[in-house]
């Protein structure tokens, strides 16, 4: 089956997207696309090809069967972001110890182990 898009709302949320919903169109592949063999393109050369292949045949297809007015059945999607590790995850300043040759908390910094002032910032996953 070829999935179209037919509309979407979508709104920026923060650093991600948010979809409030997705309509979409199915149909029945009548067209099957061909493609090349992977003689002297790398993996990711070669995925890229395919995946435009893919697309192309996607298009023809869907506008082949549009003309013949041949209509699929539709789908509304309704979605929301939902962010299952609020709250868990805490950021937290880490010097390098040359000692024990990993990062530790800032606190060691005053102690008798030898820091280096090489800083980095340490996502830790708490579970409550």
């Amino acid at each position: 089956m070829w999935i179209d898009v037919i509309e979407l709302d979508v709104r920026k949320k923060d650093e991600h997207f948010d979809f409030s919903f997705i309509a979409v169109e199915l149909f029945h592949r009548r067209i099957k696309p061909i493609y090349p063999k992977k003689d002297k393109l790398s993996d990711n050369d070669y995925k890229g090809v395919c995946k435009y292949i893919t697309w192309q045949t996607a298009t023809k297809d869907i506008a082949n069967q549009r003309i013949l007015n041949i209509k699929g059945p539709k789908y509304l999607i309704k979605c929301t972001l939902i962010n299952r590790n609020k709250g868990k995850v805490i950021v937290e300043d880490a010097v390098w110890n040359t000692t024990f040759q990993r990062w530790v908390p800032r606190e060691w910094i005053m102690t008798t182990f030898v820091c280096n002032k090489k800083e980095k910032s340490v996502c830790s996953t708490r579970r409550r």
